[in-house]
């Protein structure tokens, strides 16, 4: 895929992240598409667009996010390069081995924010924490496959 197509469709997710309408919600928590453009990019971009990519995705999140400014960026940073290094060594064109690893990936990315916003002193109750990190996770991991289907018919978009 083209770099600019890329950075439409990255443009796309943020948008389409930031307006989804409730009823895509599952439980209140919505995919995180921007996270599945980095790991897209990671996958097929040389490191320099790999890390444009990340920066670019991280500053969209943190622009319309409550959470701590420049955690999604640093974050983004670093899971397109660990990705990109981590699918340097091991092979992930395999749609089992994709959905794990986006499953993985927002797991951790949860985590850390959530740990992030706890050290910073906000106070979030348990149970809501728990619903955003495991069904993020899980609903981001299943949106993936239908977004390969979809882009199937799109040439210049296949992930």
């Amino acid at each position: 895929m083209k770099k600019w197509v890329f950075l439409l469709v990255i443009i796309a997710s943020g948008i389409i992240q930031v307006n989804m309408p409730d009823y895509f919600k599952i439980f209140g928590v919505k995919p995180n598409l921007l996270l599945i453009a980095v790991v897209a990019a990671a996958t097929h971009y040389r490191l320099r667009w790999v890390l444009f990519f990340s920066i670019i995705s991280g500053i969209f999140m943190d622009a319309f996010s409550a959470r701590y400014f420049a955690l999604n960026t640093a974050l983004f940073i670093f899971w397109g390069v660990a990705i990109y290094k981590l699918s340097r060594k091991i092979d992930i064109d395999n749609n089992f081995r994709r959905f794990v690893l986006i499953m993985v990936v927002v797991l951790l990315h949860n985590i850390i924010s959530a740990v992030a916003l706890l050290y910073l002193g906000n106070s979030i109750p348990l149970g809501i924490i728990l619903r955003i990190i495991f069904f993020e996770c899980l609903y981001t991991a299943f949106i993936l496959p239908l977004l390969s289907i979809l882009t199937r018919f799109i040439p210049s978009l296949s992930f």
